[in-house]
């Protein structure tokens, strides 16, 4: 078999992507450093801000850490089930709350996402791949699957990217941190009829809960984009029918007072970011 090296620095994970991917990211980020400059000061209050993130390599960790600290002086920390309750509750919301969550279970989330949360006094909601989750130890992931997941497909005799194993999310439970179900197999909900988008939720709860005992019931839209990834109209009523309690998306924004628990907004982060780029994406606040 071919000795090939754990994927563990962003910089070479990044690499992968194709060239055009790479000219867009930096034609993005440079537009939003221009909008920045013009963007309201990120403080305002009455607001659940849920944050995506996905992986957190070796070279990540600073930016993630630095990340935090800014958030810190900006609002508070609440665990997802504190801030989603806090929303289906209907009570003003009186501060500017930030929940974090990871999807699609990086290993390198256990090893360096969670002891700079434990830092900063915050938890994070992991939400993981059924399928990938219960792989064999050693065993690679189907293809199809791990493409969906890195949006490309890495030269298999020389790198592996590692998943969270039910017994690693076990040990984050332990630690303070929420499992999350994010599918069984990370397909767009808008290619499955409605009987397999509901199996996919169903399966993904119910793997969840039997594997590490979690009382969670929030779901995770892979993907998360409404029309294109999960259709708006059917997604989250199949959710509130297999006995959920949120389905959260992709869009970006605050949740305000009145949120619908279905329709949960989080705003993609990436930890190196810089501080011009949180404070575009904070800058929309909820109306007064």
């Amino acid at each position: 078999m071919t000795n090939r090296c754990i994927m563990t620095r962003y910089a070479d994970f990044v690499n992968h992507y194709p060239w055009r991917r790479r000219l867009r990211n930096r034609l993005r980020d440079s537009a939003v450093f221009l909008l920045s400059l013009r963007a309201a000061s990120p403080a305002g209050r009455g607001a659940v801000r849920i944050l995506c993130y996905h992986h957190l390599f070796d070279d990540e960790r600073a930016g993630f850490d630095r990340q935090l600290g800014y958030m810190k002086n900006l609002g508070e920390f609440l665990s997802l089930d504190d801030g989603v309750a806090l929303l289906r509750s209907g009570n003003v919301i009186d501060g500017n709350y930030f929940c974090f969550t990871f999807d699609d279970g990086y290993r390198n989330c256990l090893s360096n996402a969670v002891p700079i949360l434990h830092e900063h006094g915050a938890t994070a909601a992991f939400c993981v791949v059924s399928e990938l989750a219960g792989l064999a130890p050693g065993a690679d992931p189907d293809p199809a699957l791990l493409t969906r997941i890195l949006g490309f497909s890495p030269d298999p005799n020389r790198w592996r990217v590692e998943f969270l194993s039910w017994e690693e999310c076990r040990q984050m439970r332990h630690a303070g941190m929420t499992i999350v179900a994010h599918s069984l197999t990370h397909r767009r909900l808008t290619s499955l009829t409605p009987a397999e988008a509901r199996a996919e939720m169903r399966g993904s709860l119910e793997d969840v809960r039997t594997q590490t005992g979690e009382r969670s019931l929030h779901f995770a839209s892979p993907f998360g984009r409404p029309v294109r990834d999960f259709l708006p109209d059917r997604d989250p009523d199949l959710a509130r029918e297999v006995g959920l309690h949120s389905f959260l998306t992709l869009e970006s924004g605050p949740n305000c007072r009145g949120a619908d628990p279905f329709r949960l907004k989080r705003n993609h982060l990436l930890p190196w970011w810089g501080d011009f780029q949180m404070k575009y994406f904070f800058a929309p606040a909820c109306p007064e």
